[in-house]
C-alpha cells in the first residue's frame, strides 16, 4: 500500500459558495466513514475566491477509487456539477 493524496479543483459559478459548502460538508462527512480515508480538507483561494481546492489522504489509491465510484460519490458529483463553472480536476499523489 501506498499513502495516496487527492486534490481535487473545483471552480464555481459565482453566487453559488452557500449552496457548495452544503455539499461539500455533506461529502466529507461521508467521506469519513469510507475504508481507507485518513484525512480531508477544503481550502478557498485568496485570489479567487471561486476556486476551492481539497486535499484528501488515502491509505491506499484503491481506497479513494473505491470511493470516487461509489454510487454515494457519484451522486454527490452530479450535484457539483450543477454549481460548477468548469469541469472538476483531480489529481492523484502517492507518496515514494
Amino acid at each position: 500500500m501506498a499513502l495516496t493524496k487527492i486534490i481535487i479543483e473545483r471552480k464555481i459559478k459565482p453566487g453559488m459558495e452557500n449552496e457548495f459548502k452544503r455539499l461539500m460538508q455533506e461529502v466529507l462527512s461521508r467521506a469519513v466513514h469510507s475504508d481507507g480515508f485518513i484525512s480531508g480538507e477544503t481550502l478557498q483561494s485568496v485570489d479567487d475566491p471561486t476556486l476551492y481546492v481539497t486535499i484528501s489522504q488515502w491509505k491506499d489509491i484503491s481506497f479513494w477509487n473505491d470511493w470516487v465510484n461509489s454510487t454515494e460519490r457519484k451522486k454527490r458529483q452530479e450535484e457539483y456539477e450543477r454549481i460548477l463553472s468548469e469541469p472538476t480536476r483531480i489529481l492523484a499523489l502517492r507518496y515514494e
